[in-house]
């Protein structure tokens, strides 16, 4: 018989990552650190949403702003707090997630079953990457919808309520559906090279890796 799992946020923390209640904070202290036009945004959002902001409700409400406002080359209009916000997000996981995450590798090999959903809402991919490691999940289709031209049926199903730090969400010239960046495939455990995959990004030159790094 299937089961269905429900991840709590916050089940993550063993593996470093951060509650909810911290990540608006740690998010801007890590813009911060980073090349302009980050440390400029970072000091915006502390403007507007104060040192210690919700990281929900400063994401809705950026998005909220921005498909209302106007495009400008301004880097701390709604527009752009939001896409670059989301881009330190991403970056600020992808550091933390070099490190184990022991509970999720004993779930993923002792207790997760072929059939199995689970329901998480955490914005992490350390669970994804342990039960890939097993061969119980695939990015395909494994988190609802495709992600690959060839569909390799996942055995295991993982919902994210929240959404995930490895999902590039729509940039409007590809796809509407998430993208996924090399990075995070290749951390999952995939060569990105495969032609299976369609909604891979590449970017020959770099540009989240050159545009996001410690100045």
């Amino acid at each position: 018989m299937a089961t269905v799992y429900v991840i709590g946020a916050g089940a993550s923390r063993h593996a470093q990552y951060p509650l909810a209640t911290d990540m608006g904070q740690g998010v801007i202290n890590f813009m911060m650190s980073l090349q302009c036009p980050f440390p400029q945004q970072a000091r915006k959002l502390i403007d507007c949403f104060g040192k210690q902001p919700n990281i929900e409700e400063m994401i809705s409400k950026l998005g909220s702003l921005a498909q209302s406002a106007q495009s400008t080359p301004d880097p701390c209009s709604p527009g752009n707090l939001y896409s670059f916000l989301c881009i330190a997000l991403r970056e600020w996981f992808r550091q933390i997630h070099v490190g184990a995450a022991a509970a999720y590798a004993e779930f993923a090999d002792k207790l997760v079953q072929v059939g199995d959903v689970i329901i998480t809402f955490n914005y992490d991919d350390s669970l994804d990457r342990d039960l890939k490691r097993t061969g119980k999940w695939d990015v395909s289709d494994g988190y609802g919808f495709p992600f690959a031209a060839a569909v390799r049926p996942s055995d295991v199903l993982i919902l994210k309520l929240h959404g995930s730090m490895n999902w590039l969400w729509p940039i409007p010239f590809l796809r509407k559906r998430p993208l996924i960046h090399r990075a995070d495939l290749e951390y999952l455990g995939y060569d990105f090279r495969d032609s299976g995959f369609q909604n891979v990004v590449t970017f020959e030159n770099g540009f989240f890796e050159d545009w996001v790094h410690r100045g």
